[in-house]
Order: structure tokens, then sequence, then C-alpha cells
């Protein structure tokens, strides 16, 4: 099977974009970051999902693949609201419920480019009724022949 890799920086933001969008219809995905307190509220309590490219390395100096093996590294933020009168656990259980919905939609994959999942940071529970996750993410150049 061939495909073509996805190695412009801002046609690997849109294509994540695109298949986010898709796999989780439910929340709002977004490519402006704002603070949660900036939000709607209507928005947090179904979930907002921010795209930031933050950083580019691993570039080649063969000819040819300076770019196409360069790996991005996105942040995919996730802003939520619960009850006020809810625990400070119902946050941390909305986080972990967004994180897996997130890491199902991650798993569907991209015709031309792969996904790493890094690591995910969370508010642990400090700011209820607000939450948050930060999912640092690396796409770069397929790893098999499907991803």
């Amino acid at each position: 099977m061939t495909f073509t890799v996805i190695k412009d920086t801002q046609a690997r933001l849109d294509a994540v974009e695109t298949l986010l969008t898709a796999q989780m219809p439910t929340r709002f995905i977004k490519r402006s970051l704002l603070h949660y307190t900036e939000q709607d509220n209507a928005e947090l309590t179904a979930g907002i999902l921010t795209i930031v490219k933050a950083s580019e390395d691993n570039y080649k100096n063969q000819r040819g693949m300076v770019t196409k093996e360069a790996t991005t590294q996105m942040l995919l933020i996730g802003h939520l609201h619960v009850a006020e009168t809810t625990t400070s656990q119902a946050i941390e259980t909305a986080e972990l419920a967004f994180e897996k919905e997130l890491k199902a939609a991650i798993e569907t994959g991209i015709t031309g480019l792969s996904f790493t999942l890094e690591r995910i940071e969370s508010s642990r529970q400090l700011e209820h009724p607000y939450g948050w996750f930060v999912a640092f993410v690396n796409i770069g150049p397929p790893r098999t022949s499907t991803h």
C-alpha cells in the first residue's frame, strides 16, 4: 500500500483537527488556546480540546529527508467543568473519561502520520469544579504501512 507522508506541519495539525472533530463529536475541538475562565460554560461542561503545536525535532541530514522524517510535538489540552455540588473526585472521573475518548480517537490514526502519546498530565483535582489535562503527543512519518 502506498501513501503520502504528511510532512507539512500545518497539514499535520489540520489532519489531527479533522480526525478529532470526527471521532469526538460531543466535544468542542479548537485551535485557539484560552484559559478555562475565558471559555463558555456550556462548552466546558461538554469538554473543550485545544490543539497546540509545541515543537518540532528529529530532522534528518539526508538529502530529501530533512522535513519528511521530522516529528511535531503537539499538546492536546482538555478543559472541563462539572457541577459545583459534586466532589473533587467528579472532575477526575470526567478527565479520565475525556482522556479515554481522546486515546481511542488517536488510535484510529491518520494515513500518512503516526502518533506517539508521550504522557498526560492532569489537574490533580486542584481546581474543582474545573478540570484540565494536557496530552503530549508526537506526530510524524508512519511507522507501519497503515498509520
